[in-house]
């Protein structure tokens, strides 16, 4: 599985599970690969970074060093979180920092999880068999 920082890992999979079940319910996709290719790029209700890593790697892109990213779909994510930024600078006048712009951003949606369909596949099913097991353990009480 991909290295999604532990903080934001059980919220990612919830929240992915939850477009995976709404794309599933409302009879868009004929298979399973389907639905979760849909859910991985339906829009995240947040970036899913920790405002630091999106201040380093930004200043980095700024600077144009080299950001150590080899993953496509980080790389990407970063592309766009540096084009969110440079929007955000031209509609603002005053610039109160990177920080707090990023501060502001990564709490905001995102166009998508930025995750391979592999990630995606073995979250749902953790959270599928965590909900399962939750339902199981109700029963049995």
């Amino acid at each position: 599985m991909g290295r999604i920082a532990q903080e934001f890992r059980e919220e990612m999979s919830r929240s992915l599970y939850e477009s995976y079940l709404a794309i599933l319910n409302a009879g868009e996709c004929g298979t399973q690969y389907e639905a979760i290719e849909r859910a991985r790029r339906s829009p995240a209700p947040q970036w899913f970074i920790s405002e630091w890593s999106c201040v380093n790697i930004l200043t980095k892109m700024q600077r144009g060093e080299p950001t150590g990213l080899k993953n496509p779909d980080k790389i990407r994510k970063y592309d766009d979180l540096f084009a969110v930024v440079e929007r955000w600078r031209s509609e603002h006048g005053e610039w109160p920092g990177l920080i707090v712009v990023c501060r502001e951003i990564v709490h905001g949606e995102a166009p998508e999880y930025y995750i391979c369909h592999n990630t995606a596949k073995q979250m749902i099913l953790a959270e599928r068999k965590r909900r399962r097991e939750e339902v199981a353990r109700r029963w049995v009480r």
